[in-house]
């Protein structure tokens, strides 16, 4: 896993979205996976800021996860913030958007299409992700199977209650559907975005963790091409640490 330290969010934000739309530009229609969350969200406006005219086009995007029981339609749903953040400004056809219903009368269907989707588009070129104060990658929460693909996930209680942030009014969650460890491993490319020193303490345990089921995100320490791009505020605890 390479390590990107920038000054602050900003700065992270433009230096990731270059370094992406590089990697993009070596394939004609790449598939990208796209979280939702506030730390991709600076990355998602840089790259509407400096992409090329109409570059993104041909892309195709596929959504990390989302909650269950929720769509585009519902205000605060993983997709809704992606349209507002991505999708809208880029102006993305929906055909070439695949994303979970979480209101699908037979989730296990829904994951299944999931997957189709990413096998039909020869597999995810470039997965750009967040990470959970617990460690989690998208939904993907601690001890659960890292052989998964797109599945139903059981939330944490704690990934309940920091969702509530993306909502108006107090939300009940009842689970969610998202790509696996599995999926996030099989992209190409894996971008890490974490900002804040409400991540220092995770960020911390990652840096000192051999890869384990207990802290998902450690698992993106073997991969090949898995680029963790942080601010000094989310790397404060691991840098005094580390020099102490």
């Amino acid at each position: 896993m390479d390590i990107f330290l920038e000054k602050d969010y900003n700065t992270l934000s433009a230096a990731a979205a270059k370094h992406l739309l590089s990697l993009a530009r070596k394939k004609q229609s790449p598939l990208v996976c796209v979280a939702s969350g506030d730390s991709p969200a600076g990355l998602y406006r840089e790259l509407i800021t400096q992409q090329n005219a109409n570059e993104t086009d041909s892309w195709n995007f596929v959504g990390l996860d989302e909650w269950q029981g929720m769509n585009a339609s519902d205000e605060g749903s993983c997709q809704w913030h992606l349209h507002q953040q991505l999708f809208q400004p880029l102006k993305v056809d929906a055909s070439r958007i695949c994303f979970f219903d979480g209101r699908a009368a037979s989730l296990e269907e829904e994951c299944q299409r999931v997957d189709q989707f990413i096998s039909d588009h020869g597999g995810i070129d470039i997965a750009v992700i967040g990470l959970g104060s617990n460690g989690h990658i998208g939904m993907n929460e601690p001890q659960r199977d890292p052989t998964l693909t797109a599945h139903i996930a059981e939330l944490a209680p704690s990934t309940i209650q920091t969702a509530q942030k993306y909502f108006k009014k107090e939300t009940t969650i009842t689970g969610g559907l998202t790509l696996g460890i599995a999926s996030i491993l099989s992209a190409k490319h894996i971008f890490l975005i974490v900002s804040g020193s409400h991540k220092a303490a995770i960020i911390k345990q990652l840096m000192e963790s051999e890869p384990t089921p207990a802290l998902p995100v450690t698992w993106l320490k073997n991969h090949p091409n898995a680029y963790l791009y942080l601010d000094e505020a989310a790397a404060s605890e691991w840098k005094t640490s580390s020099h102490a």
